[in-house]
């Protein structure tokens, strides 16, 4: 999520040439109020041929060169050089090298405010200037132009992004204040609603809805909006995502989200976006990752150079090391997938241990390793681990059941599986199903699949009760099997993919 902030210029008092040169440089002024650009360039043009040493001249004429920054640069240091106190020229000129030369722009600021103290444009835009690299320098100045105007807007917008990562509450009560006093003032909502984004994404989607509101053709701000989009309104997100390209096609991060969004269900389309995406900004590793996702199953080698580029660009990223052990795996380079299953379970930090992509590395790592170690012993120990980190607590959670004890009546069943479909399952699933005893068993088969086939209608007659719980997490399948009172429920996927292991471990039936 990237953000931004305004800087200001600002206009000295007239200095005090001669009467006629002031009288043309006021000429100029009337000029460029009413956008007569070229009118207003004549006239300070004027104003020098009478009197080559007018510093407010070249101040002014620098204002006419918003599209042209060497033109408007030369005329900033004419200025200077002819009024070397006058501290507005010392202020734009440090505005309008803050991104090229920023050593000087700050001399550039620092100067302008050793000349005028009060300077609260000088000290806002030092503030600006600072505010990645020094954020301790920055605060400060942004409070001292804060001090000089409390109802200065884009102070508190400013102030509110450097207060983000470090004091959450106080950026966003500054950036709160920025819109009450200029409402228009969009940077002020992209900034609330990437502040907001990880912690309220309704609120992080209301307030880039309105960034876009007031500035439409605010490309970041529509790729933002699409990222806090994305598990609330995926359809809304999507057409943000690609309202971003559409204004700003070299956006790598919209490609990224549009990929992101679609991946699933249009998984062409989104390798498309990722290449384009590396190709804007080939050091996006997250980027680099989904494509080497995407690609897994499908081109596995370039799975594998997308992947390891990811790793390259951040090697302490545990989820490519994760992908990467599925692309192996499935090269059957078995020692290698284990080894970077391995290498995903040491990077993950403490606060990640039970995270959904580390328990799906650790199941992933003992998929893997039945068929890379001929040791029963390895494979045991590590599903104990694995039974330790991720389903103890759970079971330790567990409560009594209180299914009818009657020893006369009809044993439950239940059946768990992601693959009730055209899989290899079935081989054993539909004998299975076919030659169970009805008169002494009541047959519950809860299918996790999200795409019926023809196998799968054949297998629903065989079970007394179907359920699609595809849609259902974990904790809430455990409640409707706890409900059904199924006395013996089977695991019949184990550590393959679409497993339920911590369904089981709430210990449902």
């Amino acid at each position: 999520m990237d953000s931004t902030d305004p800087r200001t210029e600002a206009v000295p008092s007239a200095t005090r040439p001669s009467i006629d040169a002031l009288a043309l440089i006021d000429h100029a002024l009337a000029l460029r109020a009413q956008g007569r650009l070229d009118d207003t360039r004549a006239a300070l043009r004027e104003a020098l041929a009478f009197d080559p040493t007018l510093a407010a001249a070249h101040f002014y004429l620098a204002h006419t060169f918003a599209d042209d920054a060497e033109e408007a640069e030369q005329h900033l240091r004419a200025a200077i050089t002819l009024d070397p106190a006058l501290a507005e020229a010392h202020n734009n000129l440090g505005n309008l090298l803050r991104k090229t030369r920023p050593a000087e722009a700050r001399a550039l600021l620092e100067r302008a405010i050793a000349l005028r103290p009060d300077f609260m444009h000088a000290h806002f835009n030092l503030g600006a200037l600072l505010l990645s690299s020094e954020p301790q320098t920055a605060e400060a100045a942004l409070r001292r132009a804060l001090e000089l105007d409390p109802r200065f807007a884009p102070a508190w917008n400013s102030l509110g992004l450097l207060l983000g990562a470090s004091r959450p509450d106080e950026a966003e009560a500054a950036l709160r204040r920025a819109i009450v006093l200029d409402p228009a003032l969009a940077v002020a909502h992209f900034n609330l609603g990437n502040l907001l984004c990880d912690r309220d994404c309704e609120a992080a989607a209301a307030a880039l809805r309105q960034a876009v509101s007031l500035k439409p053709d605010f490309a970041l701000a529509w790729s933002n909006l699409a990222h806090a989009l994305s598990k609330l309104h995926p359809a809304e997100a999507q057409a943000a995502a690609r309202a971003a390209i559409a204004i700003d096609p070299t956006l790598a991060d919209a490609h990224y989200n549009l990929a992101t969004l679609i991946g699933v269900r249009e998984p062409l389309e989104a390798i498309e976006a990722l290449q384009r995406a590396v190709a804007l900004q080939p050091t996006h590793h997250e980027a680099w990752y989904h494509l080497g996702g995407l690609l897994t199953g499908q081109r596995l080698q370039d799975a594998e150079a997308a992947l390891q580029q990811s790793i390259a660009l951040n090697p302490t990223f545990a989820d490519a090391h994760a992908t990467l052990g599925n692309a192996l795996l499935d090269m059957g380079r078995l020692d290698d997938a284990v080894t970077s299953y391995r290498r995903a379970l040491a990077l993950a930090s403490p606060d990640d241990r039970t995270s959904p992509s580390v328990y799906i590395a650790h199941s992933d790592l003992i998929f893997a390793l039945a068929f890379q170690s001929d040791d029963p012993q390895v494979l045991l120990d590590e599903c104990r681990r694995f039974a330790a980190r991720f389903e103890a607590p759970l079971t330790a959670a567990a409560t009594p059941h209180d299914n009818d004890r009657t020893p006369q009546r009809h044993l439950r069943i239940g059946y768990v599986s992601p693959d009730f479909r055209s899989h290899c399952q079935a081989l054993f699933m539909l004998p299975l199903l076919r030659n169970h005893d009805h008169s002494a068993f009541e047959i519950f088969c809860y299918a996790s699949v999200a795409k019926p086939d023809a196998i799968t209608q054949r297998l629903m007659p065989l079970a007394d009760v179907w359920r699609d719980v595809h849609a259902l997490d974990d904790a809430t399948l455990a409640d409707l099997i706890r409900a059904d009172r199924i006395d013996i429920l089977v695991d019949i996927t184990m550590h393959m993919a679409g497993h339920r292991r911590l369904l089981f471990a709430r210990r449902p039936a």
